[in-house]
């Protein structure tokens, strides 16, 4: 989403069987509060053309939110099946900790 490429990769995806296709995307620091996961996601499969993202992230840890509420809504769109995994990127062990 940083990159502003959903629409750019729908487009050049739009060719391919999406079964062959493992997308993958992420929350930036600036939408990881429940509300804003659930506005992302729906922008996101818009954007990207696609019914389901395979794995979304949380880019990075922001100290201000509380990454369990995030990590809670974006459960709800796997369980949806909108999303198929969910994950994070650039945590270290601390922020991991944090979670459990």
């Amino acid at each position: 989403d940083m990159y502003q490429n959903h629409r750019a990769i729908g487009e050049a995806i739009k060719s391919y069987p999406r079964e062959e296709l493992f997308l993958t995307t992420k929350l930036g620091m600036e939408e990881l509060l429940p509300a804003q996961v659930d506005g992302a996601v729906p922008r996101f499969l818009k954007e990207l053309g696609t019914d389901y993202i395979d794995l979304l992230l949380i880019h990075w840890p922001n100290p201000d939110v509380n990454l369990a509420d995030t990590l809670e809504a974006m459960v709800k769109w796997k369980e949806r099946g909108e999303v198929k995994a969910i994950g994070v990127s650039n945590f270290v062990r601390s922020h991991l900790e944090s979670l459990a």
